[in-house]
């Protein structure tokens, strides 16, 4: 699926917290289900956010069975914007990849390089994401 930007005002907003915890570990993870204008979206993300019925939003993200996943967003109306993190996942899969490459002779390196490169593959996608939300003006 390719990335694109989606652009409207946000409406039919319910939003849900879920948390997950083990071992004294414990995350909470906040759900928003909503339309940009007649298109179902749905964002997930560690934090809470400042979005309301009304608000004008510029999305980036990729439809998935029929909901628009957000990857990254900017809310016109507050200022408020969340973008991926693309160095540590592109690092993780860096070390991934040269470790699977090392120890491919050994048969732990059939494992550990198509993870790393898919640490990469999601690192390039976040780094897309930033990239098309700057670009995209809201008019």
């Amino acid at each position: 699926m390719s990335l694109t930007v989606k652009k409207g005002q946000v409406s039919a907003l319910d939003q849900s917290t879920r948390t997950v915890g083990r071992n004294g570990n414990i995350n909470s993870i906040q759900s928003y289900v909503f339309r940009i204008g007649t298109t179902a979206a749905s964002l997930q993300m560690t934090s809470s956010v400042s979005l309301h019925d009304g608000d004008a939003i510029t999305a980036v993200g990729e439809t998935k069975k029929g909901t628009f996943k957000i990857h990254a967003f900017r809310n016109e109306t507050t200022g408020a914007y969340s973008e991926p993190s693309a160095l540590v996942t592109a690092i993780y899969g860096i070390c991934l990849v040269v470790l699977g490459a090392i120890t491919f002779v050994f048969l732990i390196g059939m494992v550990l390089l198509p993870i790393g490169i898919y640490f990469l593959y999601k690192s390039w996608k976040a780094h897309k994401a930033k990239r098309m939300l700057r670009n995209a003006s809201f008019r």
